[in-house]
């Protein structure tokens, strides 16, 4: 147990991701190609159940990255389309649809205090998930082409194997 604690303290120092599984790696990997390195370690989170958003927010807060509270302005822009539950994770009322998951997307995209994104989703339909990428990737894309930072964007969607999807 020592030896992992000294291990694990030293992958911490130096940068290390370390891994589970081979699965894990190679997702670990994918996301470094894919995706920018985050500005900072501020996290928003966009959920359409309060029990992954707060798992999610738990390993955020374990591998030492931020969730805090939006601003006020982004809170009020948030609103327009569907009320939260909370300031972060962004915890969409039942109901909302891949259209209402797009704008708090890019509003939490756009957002200073965002440095990077991770959206949750527990699909209620079959098809749902299908629709929610495409509707979370048609977000990032309207940010890049606002000129937007190059915020990094990581989807859960509880229950799909997503190994193949790419935002």
């Amino acid at each position: 147990a020592a030896t992992d604690a000294a291990a694990e303290a030293l992958f911490w120092q130096t940068g290390v991701i370390r891994a589970a599984t081979l699965r894990d790696m190679f997702g670990v990997a994918r996301l470094l190609s894919d995706q920018p390195l985050p500005r900072g370690r501020r996290v928003g989170v966009v959920a359409n159940c309060p029990g992954p958003a707060s798992l999610c927010v738990e390993a955020l807060e374990a591998a030492g990255m931020r969730v805090e509270p939006l601003a006020g302005e982004t809170r009020s822009l948030l609103r327009c389309a569907a009320e939260p539950l909370a300031s972060n994770p962004v915890t969409l009322l039942p109901g909302c649809g891949a259209d209402d998951y797009r704008h708090a997307v890019e509003v939490v995209l756009a957002a200073p205090e965002v440095d990077a994104l991770v959206v949750v989703y527990a699909p209620l339909g079959p098809a749902e998930a299908d629709e929610l990428g495409r509707s979370v990737a048609a977000a990032v894309e309207a940010g890049r082409q606002r000129g937007g930072t190059g915020t990094p964007v990581v989807a859960s969607i509880v229950g799909e194997d997503l190994s193949t999807a790419a935002l």
